[in-house]
C-alpha cells in the first residue's frame, strides 16, 4: 500500500516540473518535441467543451492548475483540490496571474470535502493511477456529482505494450537502487475501469486513447531516438485520433454520466 504522504511528497518535489515542463501547446512544439500529456489535456478540454455550460466543475488532483483558467474562461464555476500544498500554491498563483477566480484547497481525493450532488462535472486527470484501489475515489466522485452530471477520468493504459515494458524497466532500476523500492502508481485495463464505473451506476459516454509510443524506454528520451519518438508519436496522434490503437497508446480517457 502506498502511503498518501509518499504521494504528497512526490508531487511536492516535482511541482515545478509539472508547472514548467509537462505541457506545451501543440502549435508551439518544435518538430523534435512531443509533449504527450498535452494531447491528454486537449482531449479533456474538448470533452468539457461539449457539455452544457455554465456548470460547477470540480478538478480533483488539480496539480499546478493549468486546467483551471481554461475552465473559468469557458464560463464555469471552478473548484479544485490537490494533496500537495506546493501544487495548491502554484494553482492559486496561476489563477491570480491569469485573473480567474476558483476555490482551490488542499484535499484528499478519496475523502472529498464537498456536499452530495454538488457538481455538474468532475475531472480526474492523472489521478486514479496514484490510488491504491479504485472504489473509494470512484465512490466519492459519484457522491459529489449531480444526477446526469459528467465525470472525465484519465489513466495509464495497461493494454499498452510500451507501458508494460516501461513499468518493468522502472521497477528493475528502482530495485537496483533500493531493494525496498515500490512503484507509486498503477496501470488500468480500460475495459475493467469501464465495467467498474458502470457497476457504480455510471454510463459510458465517450472513450479516447492518446500518448502513442514507438520507441521503448529508456531510449525514448535519448537522442536521436527522442526525435524519432516525437515524429512518430505526433503522427500516430493524428492518424489514430478516430481509429485508436490501444496497444500503442499509453493513456485512456473515459467520460461517463451519473445515472
Amino acid at each position: 500500500m502506498t502511503e498518501k504522504k509518499i504521494i504528497e511528497r512526490h508531487f511536492s518535489d516535482t511541482s515545478q516540473v509539472w508547472r514548467d515542463r509537462i505541457y506545451k501547446a501543440k502549435e508551439t512544439q518544435h518538430w523534435w518535441e512531443y509533449f504527450d500529456k498535452q494531447y491528454r489535456f486537449d482531449y479533456v478540454v474538448s470533452m468539457i467543451a461539449s457539455l452544457p455550460y455554465p456548470a460547477r466543475v470540480l478538478d480533483i488532483g488539480c496539480g499546478a492548475g493549468q486546467l483551471i483558467p481554461v475552465l473559468a474562461e469557458m464560463g464555469h464555476v471552478v473548484d479544485a483540490n490537490d494533496i500537495s500544498q506546493n501544487m495548491v500554491n502554484l494553482a492559486k498563483t496561476l489563477c491570480k496571474k491569469t485573473g480567474v477566480k476558483a476555490n482551490i484547497k488542499l484535499g484528499d481525493c478519496e475523502n472529498l470535502d464537498y456536499g452530495d450532488n454538488s457538481f455538474d462535472v468532475v475531472v480526474a486527470m492523472g489521478v486514479i493511477e496514484y490510488m491504491d484501489e479504485d472504489p473509494p475515489i470512484l465512490g466519492e466522485i459519484f457522491r459529489v456529482l449531480k444526477p446526469g452530471g459528467s465525470v472525465i477520468i484519465t489513466c495509464r493504459n495497461a493494454r499498452c505494450g510500451p507501458i508494460k515494458w516501461r513499468t518493468l524497466w522502472l521497477f528493475l532500476i528502482g530495485k537496483m537502487k533500493d531493494s525496498s523500492y515500490q512503484p507509486i502508481s498503477r496501470q488500468h485495463d480500460p475495459r475493467q475501469l469501464r465495467i467498474m464505473s458502470e457497476q457504480l451506476s455510471f454510463k459510458t459516454v465517450q472513450e479516447q486513447y492518446c500518448h502513442y509510443h514507438a520507441v521503448p524506454a529508456p531510449f525514448s528520451h535519448a537522442w536521436p531516438f527522442s526525435w524519432i519518438q516525437a515524429v512518430l508519436g505526433k503522427s500516430m496522434e493524428y492518424f489514430f485520433k478516430n481509429n485508436p490503437v490501444p496497444w500503442l497508446a499509453s493513456t485512456y480517457i473515459l467520460r461517463c454520466e451519473k445515472l
